[in-house]
């Protein structure tokens, strides 16, 4: 073997009494770390460090986040990534498989029968104190039968390794065990910053268990009481996009091809679970919840919950939906129940508990509790519940008053405390930038009921403290993740989740059931997009043109543009005097303008809108699609918030703004099938640009009429105005090669079907639209008649009437369109209560901007 480069390896040391996972007591590398270790070796510092950054930068990219309720980008904060992968060794990995599985089957036989006969609670095994005091007991799953009895379907546990080496149960996560999305999103990233590494170390494959996943929906569908005729209908429900873990949500929803519902998407009618759809109900057999237990049904469970499903309980005990994994198996989170887990398995599995629990004390039995206040000083003491109101905390590194308060605490409320002892985590290499450093880890491991047995991911979510010190490794704390390589005996085959050797008749494919918040969500995209792209060329017009007219007495486009940018967007440019008519500040009220978030269409705030937006219809959206909208935001919100900018940065900010929301309108255009999604997409932005231009056209073209001494001069420069603001000034110029002339003008950007910028475009797109709206063909007739009766109006603008400048023909086209500027509001509510009225939840974008 070649010696390791003492550049990257030269600082790192074993640290006290710990594990090392990385190298024995020799110093050397452990065997199943030598490829990567040489691997490591060949790439030397400055490159592992451009691997390193290129790792941050397709986190940012791949828009992995995780929502730190303390941080202040919350929701928006990347996910820590750390490129150095911890090594598993395959045999190592097996044995650790075999005692989780029998783990996991403990565990499912433990809940099935506390849900059940209750023979544990009867025969004293495990005390009803510490079962019916908790609250993941919960009261309306007893007597509930999940398909197959299998009350873990998906299981996750926490593990650390002691100083001699053996691998200790930390916690057990058995109602809606998160991470394993972010286990696959660390893979991808990791395979590909260390491609040639994750080869030469033939690394296990993570597809396999996700297919398992599939599988074993489909298994749990077969088992209800009317089983589905064809493929089941599987949902992933969650809690919504303020959840720490949405990401993961909508990863794993498009990754297995389910549908991403939240709570609001569904609802019960006769002991069945339907999904809201635009063409009506449609029934669901399968729900995978990343949903705490109590919060599913406000109905039995908590009635607070504004997230559940009244009635999801009902349907779950009629055994007409599966759930993964069943409501009330929350209750094998408990830790008090570890103490027991040996005596259990002897009882029930015949055998001796494979992987031990890190020793723990429940304080509601004497004897526990006794026996923890004579050690006090060397435990932790948790919450016995998830939900009581204080944190882990270690007796012995207390003052004497706050110990003497602690131990009242636990007097007067036992039952309210676990003890347990103090874990000291193994250590794995880090990369700090110039060497590799030892930090301490825990690993998440992944399991999938399937076929009658429990199957792991081969790997986990490997967690690391940001340093030495902290005893407790959490995302919450900043903590951040490795990927896990597990190596195989031989070469990995290539593995995909498509199904193979199954052909489809055309007449067969059928469009994906298009949600009613989904819709809705589409609906304000297009919206909000459009309403972007016409405030920024409104906002850099003014700012072009304050530069350069700044020599000018009477800058007139600016002129033109106040009441509008007053009326529309809150912007004063001018002043109460007629002398000068201006403010002399103008730039830095635009600048202002568009560094304010807290207010509504300013570029920050529509900005945002769109993000979530995005966020919220990712497994809709195309990857280039998504990641143009999350630059947008980095890119803007950059050049806000660098105090070096100012004014000078309006045109380079809003050009930059313009040009992302068209590409992203381009991959709508190319990339978007022309499905349901799209198509009510499309109707947001048509009917945001046919109100915004007929109101900007409507307005200048007044403005610029009303002064009869500069009418002609003040004329000319609207149109040159609008034409710009319009985006048509190249057509016009290259239509009819002249000056800028009312009636032409008029013409292009108001009757010109052929320009996707008239108004007449927007009318004549909308019309298309309503006539394939999906639903009664009586409503979509109305809607087209409406429109239709909009787009007569413009009809009856007499262009030649223009020409002469005839009163009757100004007075008509004004009429138009402001008539078209006030009646489309009322198609945009008419949509509303007919396919948005009923999926109103937490997550309503027009809502949550307006």
């Amino acid at each position: 073997m070649t010696t390791p480069s003492q550049n990257i390896l030269g600082n790192y040391r074993r640290t006290g009494q710990v594990f090392d996972e990385f190298i024995g007591s020799d110093n050397q590398p452990r065997p199943h770390w030598l490829k990567l270790a040489e691997a490591l070796e060949s790439l030397g510092p400055a490159e592992l460090q451009l691997r390193a950054d290129e790792a941050a930068r397709l986190v940012r990219e791949h828009g992995i986040t995780y929502h730190v309720y303390d941080d202040p980008m919350g929701a928006y904060r990347p996910a820590g990534l750390e490129p150095v992968p911890f090594m598993l060794d395959f045999h190592e990995w097996k044995r650790l498989e075999a005692g989780l599985a029998q783990r996991a089957t403990l565990l499912n036989a433990i809940l099935s029968d506390i849900y059940g006969e209750q023979r544990l609670i009867h025969g004293n095994e495990i005390p009803a104190s510490m079962v019916f005091s908790h609250q993941g007991f919960l009261r309306a799953a007893h007597g509930m039968r999940p398909p197959g009895d299998v009350w873990l379907n998906l299981y996750a546990v926490d593990l650390s390794r002691s100083p001699d080496g053996r691998w200790w149960v930390i916690s057990d996560r058995t109602q809606a065990p998160s991470g394993a999305g972010y286990a696959l999103e660390n893979r991808i990233i990791s395979a590909q910053v260390l491609n040639s590494p994750f080869r030469k170390c033939r690394v296990t494959r993570l597809a396999p268990f996700f297919s398992r996943i599939i599988d074993a929906a489909r298994e749990m569908a077969g088992m209800l009481a009317e089983p589905p005729a064809g493929a089941p209908n599987i949902a992933l429900l969650s809690p919504g996009p303020l959840n720490e873990t949405y990401f993961e949500h909508a990863l794993l929803a498009r990754y297995l091809n389910f549908s991403l519902v939240e709570g609001a998407d569904l609802t019960v009618r006769g002991n069945k679970v339907y999904m809201k759809t635009l063409g009506g109900l449609e029934r669901v057999h399968v729900i995978l919840r990343r949903m705490d237990d109590s919060y599913c049904d406000p109905l039995w469970l908590r009635s607070n919950s504004a997230i559940g499903i009244p009635g999801l309980v009902d349907a779950a005990r009629a055994q007409n939906i599966a759930i993964m994994n069943p409501i009330g198996s929350g209750l094998g989170e408990m830790p008090a129940i570890m103490s027991m887990l040996p005596g259990l398995c002897r009882k029930i599995l015949g055998e001796d508990l494979m992987i031990p629990s890190v020793a723990t004390w429940w304080c509601g039995q004497t004897e526990p509790r006794n026996e923890v206040i004579a050690r006090f000083d060397r435990l932790t003491l948790l919450p016995a519940t998830a939900g009581l109101d204080f944190q882990p905390v270690a007796p012995g590194m207390l003052d004497h008053e706050a110990r003497i308060d602690l131990e009242m605490a636990l007097q007067e409320r036992p039952f309210d405390y676990i003890a347990q002892e103090r874990v000291a985590l193994s250590n794995a290499p880090v990369w700090d930038g110039t060497s590799l450093q030892p930090r301490p880890l825990t690993l998440r491991v992944f399991l999938v009921w399937n076929n009658g047995a429990y199957h792991a991911m081969p790997g986990g979510l490997t967690r690391i403290t940001n340093d030495t010190d902290s005893p407790v490794v959490t995302m919450q704390r900043g903590g951040i993740a490795k990927d896990t390589w597990v190596s195989s005996l031989g070469q990995m085959p290539y593995y995909t989740l498509l199904p193979q050797n199954q052909t489809a008749r055309r007449e067969e494919v059928r469009e994906v059931a298009l949600l009613s918040r989904v819709a809705d969500n589409f609906f304000w995209f297009g919206r909000y997009l459009e309403r972007l792209d016409a405030i920024c060329r409104l906002l850099r017009q003014a700012a072009n043109r304050m530069i350069d007219e700044r020599a000018f007495d009477t800058p007139e486009e600016i002129l033109l543009l106040a009441p509008f940018l007053a009326s529309r967007l809150n912007i004063n440019l001018t002043t109460d005097d007629e002398s000068p008519p201006l403010t002399a500040n103008i730039g830095d009220i635009l600048w202002e303008h568009c560094c304010d978030a807290s207010s509504a269409d300013t570029v920050p705030s529509l900005i945002e809108a769109i993000s979530i937006t995005a966020d919220l219809l990712r497994p809709r959206l195309s990857d280039d699609m998504w990641r143009t909208v999350s630059r947008l935001k980095r890119t803007v919100m950059a050049m806000i918030a660098d105090p070096k900018n100012g004014p000078e940065q309006l045109d380079t900010l809003l050009t930059s703004t313009i040009t992302s929301v068209a590409a992203v309108t381009g991959f709508e255009s190319e990339t978007m099938t022309r499905s349901q999604g799209w198509r009510f997409l499309d109707i947001g932005r048509r009917l945001e640009r046919a109100m915004w231009n007929s109101a900007l056209i409507r307005n200048v073209s007044q403005t610029a009429l009303e002064d009869g001494d500069r009418a002609r001069f003040r004329l000319t420069v609207a149109l040159d105005l609008l034409l710009e603001l319009c985006d048509s000034f190249m057509t016009y110029r290259t239509r009819y090669m002249t000056l800028p002339e009312f009636h032409l003008v008029m013409d292009l950007l108001v009757k010109d079907q052929t320009n996707p910028r008239s108004v007449a475009f927007q009318l004549q797109s909308l019309a298309s639209h309503c006539r394939s709206l999906p639903g009664e063909p009586n409503f979509s007739q109305e809607m087209f008649e409406w429109v239709s009766d909009v787009s007569d109006g413009l009809e009856q603008i007499d262009i030649h009437g223009l020409l002469d400048n005839g009163e009757q023909a100004m007075r008509i086209m004004q009429q138009a369109l402001e008539a078209t500027e006030s009646r489309l509001p009322a198609i945009s509510d008419r949509l509303t209560l007919r396919y948005f009225a009923h999926a109103v939840s937490q997550t309503s974008m027009q809502q949550a901007y307006e």
